[in-house]
């Protein structure tokens, strides 16, 4: 399936190359920083210990490669499910994007970057320039 295809009325339609994009969130130094920042460091060392543990070494290594894991799995249904469970927070799939909040610029994926640049562009909104 193409990454990109023209529909109807000059609609422009992009998939993401990871599974959902939640797949995006997991960054394990930025999962790790929002629960010290929402739960405390005692709850992050166990949430860190669970990344280490269950996501692939390569994946954990360089999150912002497209390692087949990320490609592949449905994070939201199964990583961070537990990610969350393991650290004490109930929080819903509805509210992930709070993970994202706590992203440093050199941690957002390139693609994310792209895609979001694209529909401001689209929108007629201005580039931010950072």
């Amino acid at each position: 399936m193409p990454d990109r295809e023209l529909a109807a009325d000059g609609l422009t339609v992009q998939r993401w190359k990871r599974y959902e994009v939640e797949n995006y969130l997991l960054h394990p130094e930025a999962l790790v920083r929002f629960i010290t920042n929402r739960v405390g460091p005692l709850f992050a060392t166990e949430a860190e210990k669970y990344l280490t543990d269950n996501l692939p070494p390569v994946a954990y290594r360089d999150p912002l490669a497209d390692d087949d894991y990320l490609i592949s799995t449905p994070a939201s249904k199964t990583l961070l499910t537990g990610f969350f469970k393991v650290a004490s927070m109930k929080i819903k799939k509805a509210e992930f994007y709070l993970v994202a909040e706590q992203m440093r610029a050199e941690e957002i994926h390139p693609e994310v970057k792209t895609i979001l640049d694209g529909i401001a562009e689209t929108l007629g909104i201005p580039r931010s320039r950072e």
